[in-house]
């Protein structure tokens, strides 16, 4: 049995099996304290108020288990079982039987001045269930993603994009067809605006270097903020 200190997850970011385990990396809270964000009555309130009740709560960072598939009765106690040395996340056998697996953050220290990151998307028809460097999702500084961010796991940087006053959905990856390149593609997400003098629009950003490619913009009408999306070629 693997078992960690408490903690809360939403989404999974991706898995995969390498050298006997399995690798699992999540976005996580240190408590479930954020549900209480969601109540009625904390919806109903706007600005600093909001604000308050949001930031009362632990915020969701990155972070990675390493599982062991296959434990000798014979193994070792107190050391790692963990053979993955680009990994710093351990998985050590306890006096019961038990396995304490203790993760690795995957994020360098400037998410936490983002406020986290939750929402998250991979290249998943290349990458799902295998090994990967990056990873895109919502900055969360506030009650809804008021940034879009790419992780690089693997180096521990990131790059951000943000327009005041925008709050943009989940980013959806769209890769270049005929690429085994990661991060070779665009990404689509919408953008949202409260300001009824400002247009909403929908992004286009080189997933590579987060440059602008293009934004298709809405006439300025009451458009409702949306976490999930896809994409579909017709």
């Amino acid at each position: 049995m693997c078992y960690s200190k408490p903690s809360a997850t939403f989404h999974q970011i991706n898995a995969f099996e390498d050298q006997g385990c399995v690798v699992i990396d999540l976005c996580c809270q240190d408590n479930g304290e954020h549900l209480e964000v969601y109540q009625l009555q904390n919806l109903r309130k706007a600005g600093e108020g909001l604000d308050q009740a949001y930031n009362s709560v632990a915020k969701t960072f990155p972070r990675r288990f390493v599982l062991p598939l296959h434990i000798s009765l014979d193994a070792p106690e107190g050391e790692n079982l963990s053979p993955l040395s680009y990994s710093s996340a351990s998985a050590v056998k306890q006096a019961d039987g038990k396995i304490w697996c203790s993760y690795e953050n995957l994020h360098p220290e400037d998410l936490e001045k983002e406020g986290g990151v939750e929402f998250h998307q991979i290249n998943y028809g290349q990458f799902s269930g295998k090994k990967y460097c990056f990873f895109y999702g919502c900055g969360l500084w506030h009650l809804v993603g008021d940034s879009l961010i790419k992780v690089d796991v693997v180096n521990k940087t990131l790059m951000v994009w943000r327009e005041d006053g925008f709050y943009p959905s989940k980013p959806v990856f769209v890769p270049v067809l005929g690429t085994s390149e990661e991060d070779c593609g665009v990404i689509f997400y919408v953008a949202i605006t409260p300001n009824q003098n400002k247009s909403n629009f929908l992004l286009v950003l080189d997933a590579r270097n987060f440059e602008e490619l293009g934004r298709a913009e809405v006439p300025p009408v009451q458009m409702p903020y949306g976490f999930h999306g896809t994409f579909v070629t017709i």
